[in-house]
């Protein structure tokens, strides 16, 4: 082998070596923002949990408001149906985010497929990316 071989080699092992190195710092990068969507998603559940409890609570005791006895129960049924919209919402959030370890609903497919298709947004169509999503657009819907 020649002195010229010689430094090809190790320039092309040099260059791998540094690759290695940028795809390790890649992934502890993507490994920690998993962890930080994970706790994102978490606590966004806990809260939909103590809005959808403090909401039953509060169509629970619209019966027994004097004032609103005399609005009659049409009143009540309006927040009783926005409420049951709202639950069933918060399970389909909750449905979908414990399934990430199984199989994906057709909302994520949908977003992964539409990523994927696009040139720019194909790197882009990982897992969490495409949970965060999803997170998103139950979100946007429940509020709307």
């Amino acid at each position: 082998m020649s002195q010229r071989d010689s430094l090809a080699t190790d320039e092309r092992l040099n260059a791998l070596e540094e690759r290695v190195r940028l795809l390790w710092a890649a992934s502890r990068k993507y490994n920690f923002d998993l962890h930080v969507l994970e706790y994102k998603a978490q606590d966004a559940e806990d809260r939909l949990e103590t809005i959808a409890s403090q909401a039953q609570k509060f169509i629970n005791n619209l019966s027994d408001d004097p004032l609103l006895k005399t609005l009659g129960p049409n009143f009540r049924s309006y927040f009783s149906r926005d409420f049951h919209q709202f639950k069933r919402v918060f399970a389909e959030f909750k449905r979908s985010h414990h399934e990430e370890d199984t199989e994906a609903t057709p909302l994520q497919h949908f977003i992964k497929e539409k990523l994927e298709k696009n040139e720019f947004t194909a790197a882009l169509a990982n897992e969490e990316l495409v949970f965060f999503m999803v997170y998103l657009v139950a979100t946007v819907t429940m509020l709307a």
